[in-house]
């Protein structure tokens, strides 16, 4: 048992009073819980960037702020994905070991997917982006934004190689429906932030 999962295991007998959870089901969210970590940091780091980048007078969109924002934001949802695939399976392997969006979406159970749409789908608010660089996208469907942003990781990595304009995307909306099924699914990671916060 590695000290990560000893603190978790710590953590619960401390704040909760757990004495007794399914060995698998704690490994399963101490793994899970390594992702979502992350995800959180980076998705911070992506809010930082965004709130400077709106701030008056900001000039932060002439340094490649923007691309900055994009990877942040994109690897804070593949790393949620990556989250919710270590609560289904216990950890990220093979195939599952990608940069790619969709893919990582799709290894999720049905009802998992089923239920992120939905949130998506009763939200007001949807993908935008400011240029026409990708033709046509269906703001309205989840699955369709998760195709359209497949890659963006890479994408928004080596823009300045490219010689490209690249999209904005504004995902927050996407990001919380995602956090969202995460805490209906893994209490174990919902009552960690519910007593940080």
């Amino acid at each position: 048992m590695d000290d990560y999962l000893k603190d978790h295991i710590r953590f619960l007998k401390f704040v909760k009073g757990v004495d007794s959870i399914d060995a698998n089901r704690l490994a399963k969210a101490a793994e899970a819980q390594k992702y979502f970590d992350a995800a959180e940091n980076f998705y911070r780091a992506s809010q930082t960037i965004y709130y400077n980048l709106n701030k008056e007078g900001s000039e932060e969109k002439e340094l490649g702020m923007i691309n900055v924002f994009n990877v942040n934001h994109s690897f804070a949802i593949e790393l949620y994905l990556k989250c919710l695939i270590c609560i289904e399976k216990g950890e990220v392997k093979g195939k599952n070991r990608n940069h790619l969006l969709f893919k990582l979406y799709s290894v999720l159970s049905t009802s998992t997917q089923e239920r992120i749409k939905h949130l998506y789908n009763e939200s007001s608010l949807k993908l935008q982006h400011a240029t026409v660089f990708l033709v046509n996208p269906n703001e309205d469907d989840f699955v369709e934004i998760l195709k359209e942003i497949d890659t963006p990781f890479e994408i928004f990595r080596y823009y300045f190689e490219k010689g490209v304009e690249l999209p904005i995307y504004k995902l927050n909306n996407a990001v919380s429906c995602i956090r969202a099924v995460i805490f209906e699914v893994e209490e174990l990671i919902h009552q960690k932030y519910a007593a940080l916060f």
